[in-house]
């Protein structure tokens, strides 16, 4: 046992300075370790990985360093899950064979097929057997230096077919006859030994220990004795520090007394070269020796751990990079154009989203571009642009494009329709009016209202045509539809000719686009964004408007027959109102295009109502019963009346 305040020297096995501070170690530290398996990662693009540390004090290590440096470059770990560890002879508990299970289950499930285990070689043989037994392949293992070239692991039945394995590893360094002198026999025969007791040899003989020695120098000369070299260059640093201490030379050392704590600050200043290469701390008590990343072999019949780079700590890069063999899913071996991919997520499809799942930038979901919305990647990738108010896009689109401008064209059914209507109401009313305009002075037009009929049928003239008007809307004719007025009162009235020409100029009127609510890729022109609403408005206050005209006509007083106009204001009152009914309904469930022309139909209907409802029977009256049409006539329907009251 060594006293406490001694100072130590290790060749890697323990790597925390805060815990062990008189601690130096023989091999490169445990960061540099780390920074040549981010290398390896950020060479091969592998921007997703999986990290599977041991529950002790190395792998959370490990680990933790792992992900603060990835927390700076560009790598996402998809998940990490802790590797149980089974005791030392390698006996597991109940819970211990189902965790691994699990584990093995999300390796699966991953995308991610680059695998950095931080483990001792205890832990893994219970873990690669279950990777076997699931027949999980195509995986990348990228091995920590407490197992990157165990010979024991290497050897487990069909262990290639799991994938490639990679580690980092201290550099090989030969040593000259150590081969030799690992597996020599004493040459003088010795004799019989009795080793009737446990311990009659003080484990100076064995010679079942020699043959299993002998039975794996072929092995462990092949991985490059690299582990040797540590302890090698550990004994030497040892032995130069007392050297140092004593002032030793060729002649002899001072015979003075050394304290354990004088040992620390000369094993600090050591510097010797050993093999052809310096050994020395750093301000870690690491050594700044080479790392090599190695990949296992099982075709090659030399060395199972062949070197595929080289990690220089001082340049922090890794240097001289042979093309690896990777193995594939299905077994077999590809060349360096099949490198495998390793990320966390899968790219998005064009017009997906991403979703950020995580912490991590390079692990998300994908999400569907809804219908209004495209994906533009030069703005970003995490969210979908919403349309301009005159384009759309389907799902899943990488642009917008111009939505179809709806309007119906004059050889379309409604529209023949409803121009056919206006028609006839255009010729009828102006027959109307000219049969008025010629029986001005009889009894049946001063009866009907006179002059205020020429007064109501010229606005209904010019009401039907309107119908023409009725066309997409453009800038010239909305600026006729808002502004007309004003500039027919400007052409009457001078003083007001400058300022509304000013007006005219100053306001600027443009069409109002309005989507389809049956097919967002359709829009349609209005004049005005509330047109509906006005619309329905106005088309209400008609209705109103109809109703009071209705219900006059009941409380209105009796008057002669020829006078008594109810039933004809009725009539037209009663196909108004239902008219009106019928568009308020339907505006109130339809914004479609369908609306506009709707609503030109109504009001044609309208027209056609109070010309055929009011005017049509007395046209009717004077052109077939001219008799009736007299003022005699006029005066016994009185006469009539008159005497009937009394």
């Amino acid at each position: 046992m060594l006293d406490p305040p001694l100072r130590r020297i290790t060749y890697g096995a323990i790597n925390d300075q805060l815990r062990f501070p008189a601690v130096l170690r023989t091999a490169p530290g445990v960061h540099h370790q780390v920074e040549a398996m981010v290398q390896l990662m950020l060479h091969f693009r592998w921007n997703g990985i999986l990290v599977l540390p041991s529950s002790d004090d190395y792998g959370r290590g490990n680990s933790q360093l792992l992900s603060e440096r990835l927390a700076h470059c560009d790598i996402c770990i998809a998940f990490q899950e802790t590797l149980p560890m089974p005791q030392p002879d390698q006996t597991m508990t109940q819970q211990e064979p189902e965790r691994l299970e699990a584990i093995v289950g999300k390796l699966q499930q991953s995308v991610a097929r680059a695998v950095a285990v931080f483990s001792p070689d205890l832990a893994l043989f219970d873990f690669f057997r279950e990777v076997l037994r699931q027949n999980f392949t195509g995986a990348v293992w990228i091995a920590s230096e407490s197992w990157a070239i165990d010979p024991v692991l290497h050897h487990l039945t069909q262990l290639q077919r799991t994938g490639t394995f990679l580690g980092t590893t201290t550099q090989s360094v030969p040593i000259p006859g150590f081969s030799e002198f690992r597996v020599r026999r004493s040459q003088v025969s010795r004799p019989a030994l009795n080793r009737s007791s446990l311990g009659a040899t003080c484990n100076q003989e064995c010679d079942t220990c020699m043959n299993t020695t002998e039975s794996f120098n072929s092995i462990l000369t092949l991985s490059g004795e690299r582990v040797v070299y540590s302890v090698y260059s550990a004994i030497y640093a040892v032995a130069h520090a007392p050297q140092n201490l004593l002032g030793c030379n060729q002649t002899g050392c001072h015979k003075e007394v050394v304290y354990p704590w004088q040992l620390l600050p000369e094993i600090w200043k050591v510097n010797f070269t050993l093999l052809g290469h310096q050994i020395f701390f750093n301000e870690q008590g690491d050594l700044s020796l080479k790392l090599e990343v190695i990949q296992w072999q099982w075709h090659l019949s030399q060395n199972p751990f062949q070197s595929i780079a080289s990690y220089q700590p001082s340049k922090r890069q890794l240097k001289d990079i042979c093309d690896i063999s990777w193995h594939t899913p299905n077994s077999t071996v590809s060349s360096q154009e099949g490198i495998p991919v390793s990320m966390c997520s899968k790219d998005c499809q064009p017009g997906q989203k991403k979703k950020p799942a995580g912490i991590h930038p390079c692990c998300f979901e994908c999400i569907d571009c809804l219908s209004g919305t495209f994906l533009n990647r030069v703005t970003g990738e995490f969210d979908c642009q919403p349309c301009p108010s005159y384009e759309w896009s389907r799902r899943k689109d990488t642009s917008c494009f111009k939505r179809q401008l709806a309007f119906l064209e004059w050889h379309e059914a409604p529209t023949i329709t409803v121009v056919v209507l206006a028609a006839l109401g255009f010729l009828s009313t102006l027959a109307i009016l000219i049969i008025f305009w010629r029986q001005f002075q009889t009894p049946m037009v001063c009866s009907a209202g006179g002059p205020v009929c020429f007064l109501m049928l010229t606005p209904q003239l010019m009401a039907y045509m309107v119908v023409p008007v009725y066309t997409p809307p453009t800038r010239l004719r909305l600026l006729v539809r808002y502004h007309g007025p004003y500039v027919f009162v400007a052409f009457i009235t001078v003083l007001k000719t400058v300022m509304v020409g000013s007006s005219i100029l100053a306001v600027t009127t443009n069409p109002t686009a309005r989507t389809d609510p049956d097919d967002p890729k359709i829009m349609t022109l209005s004049c005005n964004p509330s047109y509906h609403q006005g619309l329905l408005i106005n088309t209400s206050l008609d209705l109103l408007v109809s109703m009071l005209g209705f219900g006059f006509t009941c409380i209105g007083k009796e008057l002669p027959t020829n006078y008594y106009e109810a039933k004809f204001i009725t009539f037209c009152m009663t196909f108004y109102f239902t008219s009106s009914v019928f568009l308020c309904a339907f505006m109130s469930a339809y914004e479609g295009v369908l609306v506009t022309i709707l609503d030109l139909l109504v009001t044609v209907l309208h027209l056609l109502g109070i010309t055929l409802g009011y005017f049509g029977p007395k046209c009717y009256m004077i052109l077939f019963y001219l008799e009736r049409n007299t003022p005699a006539y006029f005066n016994s329907m009185i006469q009539g009346y008159t005497m009937g009251r009394d």
